[in-house]
């Protein structure tokens, strides 16, 4: 009964703090990805976005997937992992990095949120729309940039923490800085029984995990270096065609590099950053009944990478800066080709700022040489104009690319349950030769000498408005983004058991479209913020198909007619309205103090399969039904030491059949200390 009026008592608690009002306008906050350079975030001319070493604690999140799930104008989703959209695209084209330099390690697109631990990380910056002008691939969406912690004092840090299913989380960390030099250490440990709420009865929802981090830094001088070290081993059961399986998952997440800064007088300075990283996961699956090995797959991914950046104030109203640099990113995999697969690269970027009285243009490209895809030209334009101190005018128009993946060029597998078969488009000729030569083909349907892969293009538009609104500040951005060439699989071949073969193709056009708003108010012992977004997506051959009347929908009756524009739903896994809600409040006991904090969200209701057969998102027994998120947290200062935690994440204990990784309501409590 109490969890149930719960909600209501904290929302009451939460309106009676209401004190005397404080406009409150936008501090000099700085922020380095969205121009590779430190810029005021007030300045900023695309939509940018700081989460706050304060907003980081109010929010108590451990990885970067509890963190993203709860942020206005973000969704995240699960498949293969839990993945960020951003503006409606897939997780594919969001490119994540660790202080401007990439993660790898992706699986099937997706890069699984759950391997970020957010223990050493100072603040983290999102940029929303293509950023390839600056970070080439996988940026075509935007960015998000996970910035760890400076070496800036002498102190030791231990946190502990315990939740519900036998979550057990810790860290100790410790630093020492001198004028000069400084280093710098953090360790982390987390295990979990994980939880299965019993949806199929066999497989388990979350599996049982114990996963460790170890992030080192020092500096000296113009010189600063930076090491992390990630593993994580999984044990779980699950259900195959088989029979029961035991399921080992072992993954280690290696990266570092050093950068070294040299400024040659005011205004001119060159950065020459080396980054190196390296992700490799092993899945082994035994019979459960004889413990016989049934699949072991390995996959082994490389990348190095070295720039050079060099930053000119030509005056006060222009900036200039200008990079280049080489990277050789590799994969050695069991479902790839058998030998090792390189992929060497160049690249040159430039950007112009200029600026007049209140208003500023930037004008930006960058040219990527690559071993694979030859070329790619990515250039972007943005104007910011400051009507008054909260009235800013923000757009921008740019194009960014995705490459090839190694597994869209290069798979080679095999279903041995199912019978099909996926092919990479370097090796579907050779692939189809082999599958013909020993009798397993009936026919081919489509021509593989056509599987010549290119980059996917976006054209993406942001044009933003922020301004005062009810004593708060209120921010607004409409965006547009056109993808062409999207990489999909096609079938080419029949197999004589009626299995297919498939490879990826250039296919479709695809687009996203609609608004993101956020409303953030200030009283003396209270932060308000509210964001809602819109989302319209569609593809266009579908909406081609459509009004030549060439689709069809049948209902659950069996009726066919033919299809509307009103009943086309666009892409899958796309929430249309997206609300959320967060509530800070602060008290003050004499030198102490504590707070509490809400955190509301509201996914809509989005498509998750085809029912009718057409392949189309048409029909309402396609959704999965709209839910709220409810976390809660309270937080004890401990002196000037530290603070005490208890919280509650899925407070309504919302549940989906259709969405298993839809974690049941959690409880949590901890301690961390700060010397």
């Amino acid at each position: 009964m109490i969890l149930r009026i719960l909600p209501l008592i904290l929302v009451f608690s939460f309106l009676k703090a209401q004190s005397v009002d404080s406009l409150s306008y936008q501090t000099e906050e700085v922020v380095v990805t969205a121009n590779r350079v430190e810029r005021s975030l007030a300045n900023a001319a695309v939509p940018v976005q700081l989460i706050s070493a304060t907003e980081l604690k109010e929010r108590s999140g451990l990885r970067l997937s509890d963190l993203l799930k709860n942020l206005p104008n973000l969704q995240v989703h699960s498949f293969l992992g839990q993945g960020v959209q951003m503006q409606g695209l897939d997780a594919d084209y969001t490119l994540i990095l660790i202080d401007g330099e990439p993660i790898i390690g992706r699986n099937g697109g997706t890069l699984d949120l759950d391997r970020i631990d957010l223990s050493n990380i100072e603040r983290i910056e999102l940029v929303r729309g293509a950023s390839s002008s600056l970070y080439g691939s996988e940026a075509m969406g935007g960015v998000i940039n996970l910035i760890t912690k400076k070496i800036d004092i002498s102190s030791q840090n231990a946190s502990l923490r315990y939740g519900s299913f036998k979550n057990f989380y810790t860290t100790f960390g410790a630093e020492k800085s001198t004028q000069k030099a400084g280093a710098q250490l953090q360790y982390t440990f987390n295990t979990s029984d994980g939880y299965d709420v019993g949806f199929d009865g066999i497989d388990p929802i979350a599996t049982p995990f114990t996963a460790q981090n170890l992030q080192a830094k020092a500096k000296f001088k113009n010189i600063e270096t930076r090491f992390s070290w990630n593993n994580a081993i999984q044990d779980s059961k699950s259900q195959f065609a088989v029979g029961l399986s035991n399921i080992k998952e072992t993954r280690n997440d290696w990266n570092g590099g050093f950068t070294f800064k040299k400024q040659f007088k005011a205004g001119q300075n060159l950065t020459w950053r080396n980054y190196f990283t390296r992700y490799q996961n092993d899945i082994i699956i035994r019979l459960a009944s004889t413990n016989t090995l049934a699949e072991d797959t390995k996959f082994d991914q490389l990348l190095g990478k070295s720039e050079l950046q060099f930053d000119y104030l030509v005056d006060k109203n222009r900036f200039l800066n200008v990079g280049v640099g080489a990277q050789q990113e590799s994969v050695l995999a069991s479902r790839i080709s058998a030998q090792r697969k390189y992929n060497n690269g160049s690249f040159l970027f430039s950007q112009l700022i200029r600026q007049f009285k209140k208003s500023e243009w930037t004008f930006g490209f960058r040219l990527d040489q690559n071993g694979i895809y030859k070329l790619a030209f990515s250039p972007k334009i943005a104007f910011f104009k400051r009507y008054s101190v909260q009235k800013v005018l923000r757009a921008s128009l740019g194009r960014g690319f995705k490459a090839p993946t190694f597994q869209q060029l290069y798979l080679d597998f095999n279903n041995p349950a199912v019978g099909y078969s996926v092919f990479g488009a370097e090796n579907i000729a050779s692939g189809l030769a082999e599958l013909q030569q020993q009798g397993q083909i009936q026919a081919v349907i489509r021509n593989v000498e056509n599987a010549d892969l290119k980059p996917e293009y976006g054209n993406t538009l942001n044009i933003g408005y922020d301004f005062p609104l009810y004593k708060g500040s209120f921010t607004s951005n409409f965006f547009y983004n056109d993808i062409q060439n999207l990489i999909e699989t096609a079938p080419v071949a029949i197999k004589n058991n009626n299995a297919q073969v498939f490879t990826y193709f250039n296919l479709n056009r695809v687009f996203t479209s609609g608004f993101e708003t956020e409303w953030k108010r200030n009283f003396k012992r209270l932060k308000i913020g509210l964001g809602y977004t819109f989302l319209q997506t569609g593809d266009y051959e579908v909406l081609k198909e459509i009004k030549n009347k060439n689709l069809f929908t049948v209902n659950q009756n069996n009726v066919v007619r033919t299809m509307r524009f009103l009943d086309y739903g666009g892409l899958l896994n796309r929430s249309k309205h997206v609300l959320s809600a967060k509530i800070n409040q602060t008290f003050l006991v004499k030198k102490t103090g504590f707070e509490q904090n809400l955190n509301i969200r509201y996914n809509g209701r989005y498509g998750f399969r085809d029912v009718n057969g057409n392949l189309v998102l048409d029909d309402k027994r396609e959704y999965v039904k709209g839910y709220f998120l409810l976390n809660w947290n309270f937080q004890k200062s401990i002196g000037k030491v530290g603070n005490f935690t208890f919280g509650i994440d899925n407070l309504l204990n919302a549940q989906r059949t259709e969405i298993p990784s839809l974690f049941p309501r959690t409880f949590f409590t901890g301690i961390a200390l700060k010397f």
